[in-house]
């Protein structure tokens, strides 16, 4: 029984565990050269080896990206700037390394290649509605 309750108390102490990185990337930017199609809050759902997941990827109109990645005991977020160079997106962290997926839009859909042959799709909840000087 004593050894049940410090894995509970260690599964809830991880479960507030929350890791976070920040971008370097404050300074104003000017306007976003990738499609507005790929622009708004994309989620999507899937096992992971932790339990189910649910990840959210904002794109926003500055070409600032944000994931966020929910599963039963842990919470990601990440912050950086991203950019589309022909069929892969490319994102960059504060720390300067990159993460490039090939992706495509299909039925209104972002079908994302994260790992080889792995490609995950993501579903369209918000779209990002930019000014019209970006």
């Amino acid at each position: 029984m004593k050894t049940i309750a410090i894995v509970l108390i260690a599964f809830a102490f991880i479960g507030c565990v929350s890791s976070h990185t920040q971008s370097r990337f404050h300074a104003a930017r000017g306007a976003c050269s990738v499609s507005p199609e790929m622009l708004g809050q994309w989620t999507s759902s899937r096992p992971s080896q932790l339990g189910s997941a649910k990840m959210t990827l904002t794109l926003n109109c500055d070409c600032s990206y944000t994931m966020r990645v929910a599963a039963a005991i842990a919470r990601i977020t990440e912050d950086g700037e991203f950019r589309a160079e022909g069929d892969r997106l490319v994102m960059s962290r504060s720390s300067g390394s990159e993460t490039t997926w090939p992706y495509r839009i299909e039925n209104g859909k972002l079908h994302l290649t994260e790992h080889e042959n792995e490609t995950h799709e993501y579903q369209l909840v918000k779209k990002v509605q930019c000014a019209a000087s970006q």
